[in-house]
């Protein structure tokens, strides 16, 4: 995404235009994406979040234009002060997952960030968790190796959002939001919970199943609660005061070692986490057609992490447990390079 900022009046949507044209795409109008006062007041709301809805909106547009308040009058009101400090807050956010940043003032534009050829990336990657199961209700972990189902109250939550979807994309882009709703082709995690999800979502798409795309593998810690973890239970169903030692120290690594394996309980580390994951989503996009413009992906929370904290242009500094979102919702970012 590309960031045209500046002061009112100043030339920002011509540049903007001139440059989808330099780039080849005609239909300009629908990629150039103006910031309103309504989403400085969504993004406020949602701010704590590690990448706020406001912001996957935006990024779903090749270019951006926002007034920079700084170029004004201070207002008198104290109620206009106050939205034109979120106004900045948001511009600042818009600034900092952007590929460029260029700023316009009386028709002269200076690019302030990225590179001067102001490259456009319009490959993003949609990627949806499954909805609740049995495990998600009882505070499981529920792995890769851990097959459950969707629960019944999952199968309606699912449902639901997928109703909902349509009104929560509304704003977006038009190319965006139709490849989200009626993809072609969804890659699925090959687990019962994430192909059924696929299913009441995409029910007419294609679906192509990714091994990769498989949760993390939790060793002994499969499908065991966090309490029965910390009184030393593991899955092969031994309870050891070692055991619960050996949990608080994978929990005190952020879960950067791998937990404890048996035969029938595989692990992985996180390091062999993302760079599987980081190979699904490389199958994935290599049986796509070169004009594609969103992947979308049906997985697990783990992987949502995964694939986030490694390809999003944003908030790099933050903990990829951050990314995951509750059971059925997604996200939504551009794709770096691999």
């Amino acid at each position: 995404m590309v960031l045209v900022i500046g002061g009112a009046f100043s030339g920002r949507h011509d540049f903007a235009k001139n440059l989808l044209r330099k780039n080849g795409f005609l239909d300009f109008e629908n990629e150039i994406c103006d910031v309103k006062k309504e989403d400085s007041f969504e993004f406020f709301l949602e701010k704590d979040d590690v990448f706020p809805k406001t912001l996957e909106k935006f990024s779903s547009f090749l270019v951006v234009v926002a007034t920079e308040e700084g170029c004004g009058v201070v207002p008198l009101s104290k109620e206009a002060r106050q939205e034109r400090e979120k106004n900045g807050a948001l511009n600042i956010a818009l600034a900092k997952i952007a590929h460029s940043v260029v700023l316009v003032v009386a028709g002269i534009a200076r690019v302030i960030k990225g590179d001067e050829k102001i490259p456009i990336f319009p490959k993003s990657l949609a990627i949806f968790r499954h909805g609740q199961t049995k495990s998600n209700e009882e505070k499981r972990f529920a792995g890769g190796v851990s097959d459950v189902p969707l629960s019944i109250q999952g199968e309606k939550e699912v449902f639901f959002e997928s109703k909902n979807l349509p009104k929560k994309i509304s704003r977006w882009n038009e190319n965006v939001k139709t490849q989200i709703l009626f993809p072609k082709v969804v890659f699925v995690s090959p687990m019962k919970r994430a192909f059924q999800t696929a299913e009441i979502f995409f029910p007419n798409a294609k679906k192509i199943v990714v091994e990769d795309l498989r949760e993390m593998k939790l060793g002994l810690f499969e499908n065991m609660t966090h309490e029965e973890l910390l009184a030393g239970h593991f899955a092969d169903g031994t309870i050891y005061e070692k055991n619960a030692k050996i949990y608080q120290n994978w929990l005190d690594s952020g879960g950067k070692i791998a937990p404890p394996s048996a035969p029938d309980f595989p692990s992985e580390s996180l390091s062999d986490f993302s760079a599987r994951t980081k190979n699904a989503l490389k199958t994935a996009i290599s049986q796509l057609n070169a004009d594609f413009r969103v992947c979308v992906l049906v997985a697990h929370g783990g992987v949502q992490m995964s694939l986030c904290s490694q390809f999003f242009f944003a908030q790099k500094d933050v903990s990829p447990f951050l990314w995951q979102t509750k059971n059925a919702s997604f996200r939504f970012g551009s794709i770096l390079d691999f």
